[in-house]
């Protein structure tokens, strides 16, 4: 198993920048790390020090098609759905606030997930 990194300060504050900037999200913790939520489901948020991202398949095959991106994959579990934002874009802001508006969208009309009782 994977040994827990704290992500750098640096993260999370393009994390931060970001998530400041979307309307209807929920801060949570998730891994230790700051994520955001919506309607239940994990959209966007922070593990060791990467930035990731829920995605629906046409906007991670549009995505790879630019650049490769790798499948998030906490404890070593792929998560389909999301994926490790590539550095190219976390190192531009504006790129990476497109990137994350453009996914917001999708995640928004996804049914609330029913919670546990």
């Amino acid at each position: 198993m994977e040994k827990w990194q704290k992500p750098s300060e640096e993260t999370i504050a393009s994390y931060q920048n970001i998530v400041a900037r979307l309307d209807g999200v929920e801060k949570r913790t998730m891994f230790g790390c700051p994520c955001a939520f919506v309607n239940g489901y994990m959209f966007f948020g922070v593990y060791h020090d990467q930035l990731f991202l829920r995605m629906n398949d046409e906007q991670r095959e549009q995505l790879n098609q630019i650049m490769p991106v790798k499948s998030f994959s906490p404890m070593g579990k792929v998560m389909k759905a999301y994926i490790d934002i590539p550095d190219e874009i976390i190192n531009d802001r504006e790129k990476l606030l497109a990137l994350v508006q453009n996914a917001l969208h999708p995640a928004q009309v996804l049914p609330p997930k029913k919670t546990k009782k």
